[in-house]
């Protein structure tokens, strides 16, 4: 794998500083499709073949517009993946998120809003989500011992065994997906994923200015 080293300050970049590979800050999300025509940028240096191949697009914009599609497109790889071994076990993907979030605190629970801001997905219908976990007994609501008001949902021991089955082949279907990376090229790879997170957070958490 193939990587520009992120800098080793414990920083991984400053927020503030716009990536070189930005070129002269002209929008590039707007012809990050897979179906755009796009105008000849000259940008073909390094091209990732695979990303071209899957996208059917022999060139990118930028070096940002080819990053940025090959993060989407392989996030997508992988919730494929997962989607088909979810499926093989009558769950959703967001379902599965909500009994890993609820097995890492067993034998407590989360009330809604707590399993919301843990999902990795936040558009999730949590209430619908352990709605229909609940119905097929994976999951369990009991009051608070804090807030008598409020509803706590805890993970059963049968949502716990259904967990166990599953782990055998997601972590087969991962590992050969992920068997041609080095143990370095996975720490550089979280690294750069880092420096999106790191921005969105900041963006997100930005004053909206009209």
């Amino acid at each position: 794998m193939v990587a520009h080293r992120a800098p080793s300050s414990g920083s991984i970049l400053p927020l503030g500083r716009k990536p070189s590979c930005l070129g002269d800050g002209k929008a590039f999300l707007s012809s990050a499709t897979a179906d755009d025509t796009l105008v000849d940028s000259g940008y073909k240096e390094n091209m990732t073949e695979a990303l071209s191949r899957r996208l059917k697009q022999p060139q990118f914009s930028s070096p940002a517009q080819e990053a940025l599609l090959s993060v989407i497109v392989a996030a997508n790889t992988l919730n494929d993946l997962m989607d088909r071994v979810c499926e093989e076990h009558k769950i959703t993907r967001a379902q599965y998120n909500v009994l890993r979030i609820l097995r890492g605190v067993y034998p407590e629970g989360h009330a809604r809003c707590e399993i919301a801001c843990r999902m990795m997905d936040r558009a999730s219908d949590v209430t619908r989500l352990v709605d229909r976990l609940q119905a097929r007994r994976l999951v369990k609501r009991r009051r608070g011992s804090e807030d008598q008001r409020q509803a706590v949902t805890v993970i059963t021991a049968k949502g716990m065994k259904l967990l166990e089955t599953m782990a055998p082949p997601i972590e087969a279907a991962t590992r050969k997906l992920l068997e041609r990376l080095s143990d370095e090229d996975c720490r550089q790879l979280s690294r750069l994923c880092a420096v999106i997170l790191e921005a969105g957070e900041a963006e997100n958490t930005a004053p909206i200015h009209k």
